[in-house]
């Protein structure tokens, strides 16, 4: 396929066409440009029907949501953990210590 008839199905000029599939793979800074991706109620919804369904689902880290959940797909870390927190859940760090009690006393 020429430029002239990329140009032509595309509808714009020969030299916009062949000046846009020679160009060489953009810098890093583009991909930060523009808004923190957002989740929208009846998504969170989801997540939080999802984490409340089994006691194995709480204990997910929230990274790795989008392997379970496919709406989460592409959607970066930070904003995922940003719904959990307006969701109102947390990390909060496990106890390493064993705590007596007057039975194991």
């Amino acid at each position: 396929m020429s430029w002239a008839q990329i140009a032509r199905v595309v509808g714009v000029t020969e030299h916009q066409a062949r000046y846009a599939c020679v160009q060489v793979s953009f810098s890093p800074q583009f991909n930060r440009r523009g808004r923190r991706g957002l989740i929208r109620t009846p998504v969170r919804r989801q997540i939080s029907a999802f984490v409340e369904a089994t006691d194995e689902n709480r204990l997910i880290p929230w990274r790795d949501l989008p392997l379970y959940l496919s709406q989460l797909e592409g959607i970066s870390e930070e904003a995922i953990g940003t719904a959990m927190h307006r969701m109102g859940y947390q990390r909060v760090p496990r106890p390493t210590s064993i705590h007596l009690t007057p039975a194991i006393c």
